[in-house]
């Protein structure tokens, strides 16, 4: 019979469960006979809203429920954030999701190291502690700690903003895109960007690559307009409204998609031209 897996979130949790815990978090008591019993896998499921969050797919092979109330990713690549509460029931033969929450990827200078050994650890009702080792090497667990250093990396090397907000003739918004270097040396290419299903982005030049700025200049500028889709559906449905993707290259390395950080003076901007153009 096929398993169905059913996405259950903890929420919150009893004052009892809460102690245990916390309690639990000074042992490093493992139960065999627990561990035995359990197998998890890493799943690429989110809870939309949370971009810091993963499934691991906990299958119970034992002869009775098992509840799980804490949950930590383990492994030397992304940082610690201790057991955190959860509330997950894996009834016998069954498959359920806990998600767990996972920290910063430690990167050193590499753009896209290869994730460490990972271990699911999960409190039960019972007090027991279960380690579960993960598949290694694991393709999500790599995906994300090469996202995480990718964002490090452009992090020390340039800097974006959106400068000088205007208004055009027909109503749209114009702005300038400032690229500037803040470390390194080597040259960078805006390869591309990009707009959402809310808002339209587009470069005033069409030049492949966008930019270029080589190694004698530390800033670029690149025009752009904005306008929005005033579609009902879109406007009902945009989850991250404010989200334009981009694609730089570093020196001589692979394109590395980021998004233009948006503050809240831009918002103000695209808040304006949304209530102008849609009503």
């Amino acid at each position: 019979m096929r398993l169905f897996r059913i996405v259950a979130v903890g929420t919150a949790m009893l004052c009892w469960a809460t102690a245990a815990l916390i309690g639990a978090t000074a042992s490093d008591d493992t139960t065999a006979a627990s561990a035995s019993r359990l197998t998890a896998t890493v799943e690429l499921r989110r809870i939309p809203g949370d971009d810091r969050v993963l499934a691991i797919a906990v299958e119970n092979h034992g002869d009775h429920p098992i509840t799980v109330i804490g949950a930590e990713l383990a492994t030397d690549s992304f940082t610690p954030t201790g057991l955190l509460p959860v509330e997950v029931t894996v009834p016998v033969g069954a498959i359920r999701d806990v998600f767990i929450a996972y920290g910063r990827g430690i990167c050193g200078d590499e753009l896209s190291p290869t994730a460490a050994p990972a271990t699911a650890r999960l409190l039960l009702t019972d007090r027991q502690r279960v380690d579960l080792a993960l598949p290694h090497p694991d393709g999500t667990l790599d995906r994300l700690l090469a996202t995480d250093c990718a964002a490090a990396y452009l992090d020390r090397t340039v800097s974006i903003a959106f400068r000088d907000w205007d208004t055009d003739s027909d109503g749209r918004l114009r702005a300038n895109l400032e690229l500037t270097r803040v470390g390194g040396a080597e040259p960078f290419r805006l390869d591309r960007l990009s707009g959402n299903p809310h808002f339209d982005l587009t470069v005033v030049a069409t030049a492949e690559p966008v930019a270029i700025l080589d190694g004698r200049d530390d800033r670029m500028t690149v025009p752009v307009v904005v306008d929005v889709d005033c579609d009902a559906h879109n406007l009902a449905e945009a989850k991250q409204p404010f989200r334009f993707p981009l694609w730089l290259t570093v020196g001589d390395r692979v394109a590395i998609p980021t998004t233009i950080p948006v503050t809240t003076s831009d918002i103000a901007h695209l808040e304006t031209l949304r209530t102008r153009r849609c009503g």
